[in-house]
């Protein structure tokens, strides 16, 4: 009679069903971590924009890869890759009207990635969020431009950028 014994799942197994002697370890790779990530953040708050003029963008934490490399206060410099972009505006109108935020890179204006807001009462907020991800082919430049047709107090921008890692 064969001898029963209980599996790790507390099943009785008839010995003779074990696929065999476990051998040694064959060789393994390095622990790996992650290596460095691209990633940076920016904002503004408690501003005037101006109008049809590209928004300034103040470094919160800066990308130690040289991947996302600010250029000036209102232009962010991106090495090729895919990126992923989340930004929010706010701004406090004086009067009834909008707001248009527009991305650029890639030597273009990306409307279809912007945030539109209006509001029909005066003193009122008027903000929107966006989240893309954008091929970078070439190194190319990012800006946000503000647009308005009226004049506003208390703008609020906040702006995150990540580089994705693809194998």
């Amino acid at each position: 009679m064969e001898q029963e014994h209980l599996c790790q799942c507390c099943r009785p197994i008839n010995i003779n069903c074990l696929s065999g002697i476990t051998g040694p370890t064959g060789p393994t790779g390095p622990s790996g971590g992650l290596a460095n990530q691209s990633f940076a953040s920016f904002a503004n708050y408690a501003t005037i924009f101006t109008n049809n003029a590209p928004m300034n963008l103040y470094q919160d934490v800066a990308d130690i890869t040289g991947n996302i490399t600010p250029l000036n206060t209102t232009t962010i410099q991106l090495q090729p890759g895919f990126y992923q972009i989340q930004y929010s505006v706010s701004a406090l109108l004086t009067n009834p009207g909008y707001i248009q935020i527009t991305p650029s890179y890639n030597g273009a204006s990306h409307i279809e990635f912007g945030i539109y807001a209006n509001i029909n009462t005066a003193r009122s907020s008027a903000w929107g969020s966006q989240s893309i991800i954008i091929e970078v082919p070439t190194t190319t430049t990012f800006t946000l431009t503000f647009s308005s047709n009226t004049t506003h107090t208390e703008g609020q921008l906040t702006l995150t950028i990540l580089k994705l890692e693809r194998s």
